[in-house]
């Protein structure tokens, strides 16, 4: 039997740097294993919130935590595959649970994991596995939950209003058409719906200009990603379009909410 080896990562954050202790098996078991979110607290009944200040307050303060756990999430794989990326260009070879674990991060992402010396993959990786501003993010919950008032996230833990295709796999709309199947889908956590919220931007064709952009924000201004400009890669997550991004960052300006923004790495 193999030993497990223990790995130290330090993040620096805005708060300073925390460090992270991961461990992943050397064997079968594979590598950094995939997240796993821990069940919350009942979300707070928002709707029941009669003062929209003190609403808004309590919907960030309860929201951000759970928001900063996914990106960090996020920041981790991004980190380790930048790694290995260094690590390859370097001349060195792939232990079999790295090239293991590349293989089902590259999967999770969309992205066929044929050649490990394709340059193009190696992009992709880094351009997909990426934080998402913590601004748009509470932004795109409040707009889309109502402030976390809608009967979705209630019931679901929904932020985002995502659908599925299942019967039973959520909650069905009232307004839905006859002959519609679709469902609103249902959370175990809140930081479920947050992880499928950042993968639909981080992995949707419909998004490739929203990755675009961030990518260049990163590399341009040293890692310091605005979202009111990467917002505008967000013309299809609404039948509004353009102004639906008008809504957006007049949600994220009108309550500050650039301010918890994080730096993120330049690589």
């Amino acid at each position: 039997m193999r030993k497990a080896s223990l790995h130290i990562l330090t993040l620096t954050t805005a708060g300073g740097a925390i460090i992270l202790a991961l461990s992943f098996a050397m064997g079968n078991a594979g590598w950094l294993n995939l997240p796993r979110f821990a069940r919350q607290q009942a979300m707070p009944d928002f709707a029941r919130i009669a003062d929209v200040g003190i609403r808004k307050q309590i919907f960030i303060e309860y929201l951000l935590p759970h928001v900063n756990s996914v990106n960090r999430t996020l920041e981790i794989r991004r980190y380790h595959v930048n790694e290995l990326y260094n690590f390859h260009i370097a001349g060195h070879d792939l232990k079999f649970y790295q090239r293991k674990w590349l293989r089902k991060i590259a999967r999770e992402y969309g992205i066929k994991f044929t050649n490990i010396s394709d340059k193009e993959i190696w992009n992709q990786l880094r351009q997909r596995v990426e934080p998402i501003p913590t601004s748009l993010v509470l932004a795109q919950a409040a707009l889309e939950s109502g402030w976390g008032g809608s009967r979705f996230a209630q019931q679901g833990n929904n932020l985002f209003g995502h659908w599925c295709y299942i019967s039973g796999c959520g909650i069905v709309p009232e307004r839905r058409n006859e002959g519609e199947i679709h469902e609103v889908r249902r959370f175990a956590t809140v930081q479920e719906s947050i992880w499928q919220y950042a993968h639909n931007l981080n992995t949707h064709n419909a998004y490739d200009s929203f990755r675009y952009l961030r990518n260049r924000e990163r590399v341009l201004y040293n890692g310091a990603i605005r979202s009111d400009v990467v917002a505008k890669g967000l013309k299809k997550y609404s039948s509004l379009g353009d102004e639906y991004i008008q809504r957006v960052l007049s949600v994220i300006s009108g309550n500050n909410l650039n301010r918890f923004d994080k730096k993120i790495s330049k690589i």
